[in-house]
């Protein structure tokens, strides 16, 4: 197989990212052939595809938090979002991947950085290497970014208990392009709800508060209607295909090869 025939094979795991994907039969047993023979045997289809995504090191060459310059590597974590791996900064959810789920531990609360003054000094800049020359599977028709705010390359704001996923209504997106400066202004918005609300039945009122959760299949013990949708289209995902895409966070569930 030559190597122009091998990159194009590479560039048919580009179709992971979408959750709707139909591969041709020979061509996926074609990919299944070239790992298999790659890795001498069992290949896991999360650190293939982590391997081949830009690392944060290499993508991240300036970051300055509250006015001082920092390690990048020590303010940002390579996690999973709705895009795959990227670079996320205060993301406080725990491990993307737990075996089983009596290894389900707590997001550590004390790693969040919080703004310490007002104004675009004392927030987070970031200065990016786009690659410009290395769209090998760009997954917008765009050169640039998809940064998140946890994250780079499309900004994605978030609530950093949450997974990132835009169709669960929790987040927003940003454009970064190359060789320009993006600011992003972020404004909190919370809801709550009084006790008062905890006499009604839950069938009632519609929701439930994070002490009620007695469900195995959440994403840990924080709870946000952001995350709720999340898992119930996870469920769905494993109940119809006994599988979920790689980019999903594992809670004891196999992932679709």
């Amino acid at each position: 197989m030559s190597m122009d025939e091998i990159l194009n094979l590479l560039k048919q795991l580009g179709n992971l990212y979408a959750s709707n994907f139909v591969m041709e039969e020979n061509r996926d047993k074609e990919i299944d052939q070239l790992l298999t023979t790659y890795y001498n045997g069992f290949y896991d289809v999360t650190n293939v595809m982590k391997n081949l995504t830009p690392q944060c090191m290499t993508m991240l060459l300036k970051c300055k938090l509250h006015g001082t310059y920092r390690n990048c590597s020590t303010l940002f974590e390579f996690r999973k979002t709705q895009d795959g791996f990227c670079c996320t900064f205060n993301y406080i959810r725990e491990s993307d991947d737990i075996p089983t789920l009596n290894d389900m531990f707590k997001a550590n609360m004390s790693y969040t950085h919080k703004v310490e003054d007002l104004g675009i000094e004392h927030g987070l800049t970031v200065v990016l290497d786009p690659f410009l020359d290395d769209y090998f599977y760009p997954i917008m028709p765009v050169e640039g970014w998809k940064a998140n705010l946890y994250y780079i390359l499309q900004i994605i704001v978030f609530n950093p208990t949450d997974y990132a996923d835009v169709s669960s209504g929790g987040v927003t997106e940003v454009l970064a392009m190359p060789l320009t400066e993006t600011y992003i202004d972020v404004t909190a918005t919370s809801f709550f709800s009084t006790n008062i609300i905890k006499n009604f039945p839950v069938n009632q009122r519609n929701c439930i508060f994070s002490e009620e959760i007695h469900n195995e299949h959440t994403f840990g013990k924080i709870y946000t209607y952001s995350d709720c949708i999340v898992d119930c289209k996870i469920h769905d995902m494993q109940k119809l295909c006994n599988c979920r895409p790689f980019f999903i966070p594992r809670r004891g569930e196999e992932e679709c090869q």
